[in-house]
């Protein structure tokens, strides 16, 4: 779900006109004014709203100032891992900017395609995406992968804009090019490993990527806590 949020007329129009991109996906469209009933009317302070999105939204769109989105999503964040895209839109429609969850969050992605829809120019600022190199994190998203240590996702991203060797390691079949900046192999100061295990780590810096390819069923007795099977999980 994508929320859209306008702060004026001419946003309520621009926040319709996106919208209409949004094909493929369920939205819904808000406003902090009034006279367009094309648009939820927002009764509570733009924070509070805001918290409840952060809930509830894959990403949300705000179509008016960079200021008051980043003012309204500050006491909100907690994780990269966990955070909503945040796209800020201006209500003329000239400027497209990724302001949260850039890569996992796919906020850059939702940017663009806003931006080719509307005819307005992304303003992309990750360093990976300006420089045209490869991106572990969004890597592992539209692989279905969980990243094992955002610390060491952030040492491989350093590794690859600075132009150093980053190892590939795979225990399941690779199929299609490999980016140009990884290398197979079996070890090295900083690689990636595609794995299910925990036990190894072929390189001295190992960063994990998890395939979703387990389910696991749980049977408790009535009663049980949440936390003991968290725990036992």
């Amino acid at each position: 779900m994508i929320y859209i949020v306008a702060f004026s007329a001419k946003g309520c129009s621009k926040a319709a006109d996106i919208s209409r991109m949004l094909e493929e996906k369920e939205f819904r469209l808000f406003s902090k004014t009034s006279g367009d009933s094309r648009c939820e009317k927002i009764d509570v302070p733009i924070s509070e709203w805001t918290g409840a999105a952060f809930q509830e939204a894959e990403g949300i769109v705000f179509v008016g100032a960079a200021g008051i989105a980043v003012r309204a999503i500050a006491p909100h964040l907690r994780s990269k891992m966990t955070d909503p895209a945040v796209v800020c839109v201006d209500e003329l429609g000239k400027y497209c900017i990724p302001l949260l969850s850039g890569h996992i969050g796919g906020a850059n992605i939702l940017a663009h395609s806003i931006a080719s829809a509307i005819g307005a120019e992304p303003v992309i600022t990750t360093a990976t995406d300006i420089n045209g190199k490869f991106s572990v994190d969004s890597f592992a998203v539209s692989l279905e992968m969980n990243i094992g240590n955002m610390t060491l996702a952030k040492e491989v991203s350093a590794a690859v804009l600075d132009g150093r060797s980053v190892g590939l390691k795979s225990d399941y079949p690779v199929h299609g090019d490999i980016p140009h900046c990884l290398t197979p192999s079996e070890g090295g100061d900083i690689g990636i490993y595609i794995t299910s295990g925990f036990k190894k780590e072929p390189y001295v810096r190992t960063l994990r990527l998890f395939p979703k390819n387990h389910i696991l069923g749980i049977g408790c007795r009535k009663g049980t806590r949440r936390e003991d099977i968290e725990k036992l999980v």
